[in-house]
């Protein structure tokens, strides 16, 4: 779906793009297509990523789940998007493609092709110095925001970006579909004495090949997940869904699974993106991230 209904830099382009004369937009002015931002340029390359980043401590499997951010929209240039939104606890990555007539309108509803006048800026709101941040990037330019990316502070048109940004993310999330291909997981010996109201799952693969020692799970760094593939993935993708639809587990915060032995571990996961290095990041995106020492 295209936000058409707006009075955006999308909704005069696709005018223009469908040769109506712009007088029969209200509120549209003079608009030069050829300045907007090219997403689909044929590459296999990321083109352009949003990102909110949480601020203040968190625990290891939240450090996990949020590698590439609390939620996110990252399209590359073959118009592929992956889009994740934290709307529960290990949530899927949906996936999808975009027209050209959707990628030409994020582009100008996120103003990507102004991005240069706030290149590698940061824009920090006083009242809200701990507060989760909103990050843009392209392979060009990029730049972050804290808060809501209020205007006052020099950002003209972060706001209204930050806005379109999340209705985007969001319209993209509830049409796409998941289909892990891979799994970043970190598994641990449910050793803590938790009530548990739904007996734990039987696992369906070996969770002692993922293990972490209590000291290594005790100090996860971004980085340090256990990469799964192949057929454990499909018992896994059915796992959490299970799990996320409260059929097992209670008592838990991560997926209670039972290995044959009778033990009981704790499972976290999220989905792995093909964009990632052997260490589970994306080198161009994590690198200016807070990690931990």
């Amino acid at each position: 779906m295209i936000f058409a209904y707006k009075r955006t830099k999308a909704f005069c382009l696709l005018v223009a793009c469908m040769g109506l004369s712009l007088s029969h937009a209200a509120g549209c002015g003079s608009v030069d297509s050829s300045s907007n931002y090219d997403i689909c340029d044929g590459s296999s390359d990321l083109r352009l990523v949003y990102r909110s980043i949480g601020s203040g401590l968190l625990s290891s499997e939240g450090r996990l789940m949020s590698e590439h951010g609390h939620d996110f929209l990252m399209i590359d240039g073959e118009c592929n998007y992956w889009s994740y939104e934290a709307s529960g606890y290990m949530a899927p990555v949906v996936s999808g493609s975009l027209t050209a007539e959707q990628a030409a309108a994020i582009s100008a509803d996120l103003s990507v092709g102004d991005w240069d006048d706030y290149d590698d800026g940061h824009y920090q709101q006083p009242e809200h110095t701990h507060a989760s941040r909103s990050s843009f990037w392209s392979p060009d330019s990029s730049f972050s925001c804290s808060g809501d990316c209020t205007r006052r502070f020099g950002n003209q048109d972060a706001t209204e970006i930050r806005e379109n940004a999340r209705h985007w993310m969001q319209e993209l999330n509830e049409n796409g579909e998941s289909n892990p291909q891979a799994f970043r997981l970190i598994v641990i010996e449910a050793i803590r004495d938790f009530h548990i109201d739904v007996p734990p799952a039987p696992a369906g693969f070996d969770p002692q090949l993922y293990l972490f020692g209590e000291d290594e799970y005790a100090r996860y760094c971004e980085g340090d997940s256990r990469y799964v593939t192949g057929e454990a993935v499909v018992e896994l993708a059915r796992l959490r869904e299970d799990f996320m639809n409260g059929v097992y587990g209670s008592g838990f915060p991560g997926m209670a699974l039972e290995g044959e032995d009778g033990k009981i571990f704790e499972v976290f996961l999220r989905d792995a993106l093909p964009q990632e290095g052997e260490d589970g990041l994306i080198r161009a995106l994590n690198e200016d991230d807070d990690h931990c020492p």
